[in-house]
């Protein structure tokens, strides 16, 4: 029960989340400053880090395990399969240039300050304070940051189609095999560098 109360919660503080960014991304859109809506990610997830890392009472970058090569090796298979099972999906084609390209690197590296140092932090916390096997943290994450692109894809009238579905399933391979990472090392870095390398990919292989 617990469990999914700490699911529960975590699917509340998406969906707060996921409210704010796009109210910032249509504030900055209106406003005339189109590339500040990259920065809305990290921007609506500030004062929730910053409310979790007042509660677990500290913050370590953990700067030293990127001196550890299975956590490398963990997070380039994880990349690896992510890339493979996007790759079987319809491709969409889009054109991106380099410097507009930089923008999307640099926002999938805050979409995965939000959910790792916010939402997996977030549960972790709630499933360690109420005296659960805190490593659950990692599915429970992974299904509630695919649930929330459901309700999105729901509420923008997005039709269910192959590429959503490998996408789905893409997008929930890389949020356990990353997440597995992060709870192993507390250090986001992996999982940052592994969100930007897959984004460039597979945006230049849309082209």
């Amino acid at each position: 029960m617990r469990y999914l109360l700490a699911g529960f919660f975590g699917f509340l503080l998406s969906g707060v989340w996921f409210g704010i960014q796009q109210w910032l991304t249509h504030t900055f859109f209106k406003k005339g400053r189109n590339h500040l809506a990259y920065f809305s990610p990290l921007f609506a997830s500030c004062i929730p880090i910053v409310l979790i890392i007042r509660l677990n009472g500290s913050y370590s970058s953990n700067l030293s395990t990127l001196l550890n090569g299975k956590l490398w090796a963990l997070t380039a298979v994880t990349l690896l399969v992510t890339c493979l099972i996007k790759g079987l999906s319809e491709k969409k084609r889009r054109t991106a240039e380099k410097q507009e390209l930089a923008w999307i690197c640099m926002e999938a590296a805050f979409v995965e300050i939000a959910q790792r140092l916010m939402m997996q932090s977030f549960v972790m916390y709630l499933l360690d304070a109420w005296g659960c096997a805190t490593i659950w943290c990692i599915f429970l994450n992974a299904l509630i940051w695919c649930a929330g692109t459901v309700i999105q894809g729901i509420l923008s009238k997005q039709i269910m189609g192959k590429k959503v579905v490998f996408d789905l399933i893409a997008s929930f391979v890389f949020s356990v095999g990353c997440g597995y990472v992060f709870y192993l090392s507390r250090c986001i870095v992996f999982s940052i560098a592994a969100h930007v390398i897959e984004r460039f990919i597979m945006t230049r292989s849309e082209r």
